[in-house]
């Protein structure tokens, strides 16, 4: 069973918040709230940015850190003239993927345990991936791909 796990950047302190996620529905749809309760401290519940908010995937990088939607991952590709990218954790068509956009060609790798994932000629070893930083506080990595 995979670990439903959330984090999120908190509104008034700008530290990341892991834990569970609900959301708080006012009278407004543009006004809604996200939080984050604490895992540590529940049942304390941490507001937090909701463009910031990100799913744990179930998967951690070679270096045992956890992958969470929105981080920015260095990868490698077995058969890719160019074997090594940064991509960005996305949510794609119901799957967790590492996705990059090469001169105009918009890519997607399924994220998977242990096993190797074949993409048209590439597979992606999830050995090899690396939490490098996120989108949030480490746009510019993205910037030269």
């Amino acid at each position: 069973m995979r670990e439903i796990l959330f984090r999120g950047k908190g509104k008034y302190d700008g530290i990341w918040k892991y834990g569970s996620l609900e959301r708080f529905m006012p009278d407004r749809l543009d006004l809604a709230n996200y939080f984050i309760l604490s895992e540590t401290a529940a049942p304390n519940a941490t507001s937090v940015i909701p463009e910031t908010v990100g799913q744990f995937t179930g998967l951690t990088d070679r270096n045992g850190k956890k992958i969470f939607e929105g981080d920015i991952v260095k990868t490698h590709y077995a058969n890719a003239p160019k074997s090594d990218f940064i991509e960005t954790v996305v949510f794609h068509n119901g799957k967790f993927c590492a996705f990059h956009e090469n001169n105009g060609c918009k890519q997607w790798a399924i994220l998977y345990d242990g096993t190797p994932h074949l993409r048209i000629d590439k597979s992606v070893y999830m050995d090899s991936v690396e939490v490098i930083g996120n989108i949030h506080d480490n746009p510019e990595l993205l910037k030269g791909d």
